[in-house]
């Protein structure tokens, strides 16, 4: 499954949508496990003022049925989400802020929910599930900016929980009433081994180097002592290209001169976001 989490900035205005990149099959463990050489994108910039990000079997297919809508408008956009069928989707729309949750052929607005939540609600113990932890976490920062407050509640959920069902990297789309949605500049440290597919040791440095100038909807990935990483070129949320670079400068070089995709680096790829705050 999935976790995408949206949130409009009540004090700014501004509209924030993140999620996972983890693809669990409910059937084959070992293919769960490929937390890293096998990521999925389930937060797409569909336009300037648009993005969405979306919960369901079939990644591929979603996410590549969920791109053919790029460019349109609101109305035909929610009808068109809500045919995709075994998917539900979170829509945000930037000026004014604005969300809305799209699944079983129907629509809502959810602008005024506070976080807008879907994919799997993983019961985590007894009296807590993936939901309530994320309400709670994002609570516990009430006068901080939204940004913060969701960067900080899904990478601590993704690198620190790590529910069975959610993992790998958090990817997060912003937009203020004055600047179109864009992917943000991430880093965080991950202290378990992993594995891709040898073993890689601790700490590892994770970067999400987002698109920029004419490939805004490019995204890339990249492990820093595994010295790999994928690429998903703008308007290609369903094919990630793997890159095999020894540092971020020559991940952004490959992405550049093989893919011709233009994209920006983390200030510091290798500081957490637990050493940041």
């Amino acid at each position: 499954m999935t976790l995408v989490v949206g949130a409009v900035d009540q004090h700014s205005g501004a509209v924030h949508i993140a999620g996972d990149t983890k693809i669990w099959w409910m059937e084959d463990e070992t293919k769960s496990r490929r937390i890293y050489t096998d990521p999925a994108l389930k937060v797409i910039l569909l336009a300037h003022d648009l993005a969405v990000g979306y919960a369901g079997e079939g990644p591929e297919t979603i996410a590549r049925e969920a791109s053919k809508f790029r460019g349109r408008e609101l109305e035909p956009l929610l009808e068109g989400l809500a045919n995709i069928r075994g998917a539900s989707f979170l829509l945000a729309r930037r000026n004014p802020g604005q969300l809305w949750k799209v699944a079983d052929g129907e629509w809502g607005e959810v602008s005024n929910e506070g976080l807008a939540l879907i994919g799997d609600d993983e019961v985590l113990d007894p009296t807590t599930t993936v939901f309530d932890l994320v309400r709670r976490r994002y609570d516990d920062f009430p006068t901080d900016p939204a940004a913060f407050r969701l960067q900080s509640t899904m990478q601590h959920l993704v690198h620190l929980v790590r529910p069975k069902t959610i993992g790998g990297f958090v990817v997060m789309a912003s937009a203020s009433n004055e600047t179109a949605f864009r992917y943000a500049a991430t880093a965080s440290t991950l202290f378990d081994a992993i594995h891709v597919p040898g073993p890689v040791e601790w700490p590892v440095a994770l970067a999400v180097l987002p698109g920029a100038q004419h490939t805004p909807g490019a995204l890339g990935l990249w492990m820093e002592n595994a010295g790999v990483g994928h690429l998903f070129c703008d308007g290609e949320p369903a094919d990630p290209r793997p890159i095999v670079a020894a540092s971020v400068e020559r991940f952004l070089a490959v992405a550049s001169e093989d893919f011709s995709q233009s994209l920006i680096a983390p200030d510091d790829p290798v500081l957490s976001v637990l050493e940041r705050h």
